[in-house]
């Protein structure tokens, strides 16, 4: 059994030279951001590189969401 815990993220750019904007908008999926891709962010938002594969993994992963039952299941077939 694993532990979740929530983590509050706020990006005030008080400095422009990062781009939060930026770095979020390539983890978006139709618009939507899943939690799973925080680490990414959050690394390259203080300064680490993230490759392209990596950010093509966590988009992905992004697709499927852990629901509470213990199982994966893809968003576009919860939200109907």
């Amino acid at each position: 059994m694993s532990d979740q815990f929530l983590v509050p993220f706020l990006a005030i750019p008080y400095n422009l030279e990062i781009g939060t904007d930026e770095i979020i908008d390539k983890y978006l999926v139709d618009g939507r951001l899943n939690t799973t891709n925080f680490n990414y962010i959050f690394s390259e938002a203080i300064g680490y590189h993230v490759s392209e594969k990596a950010i093509k993994k966590a988009k992905n992963d992004g697709l499927y969401y852990y629901h509470v039952d213990g199982k994966t299941y893809l968003f576009n077939d919860i939200k109907k």
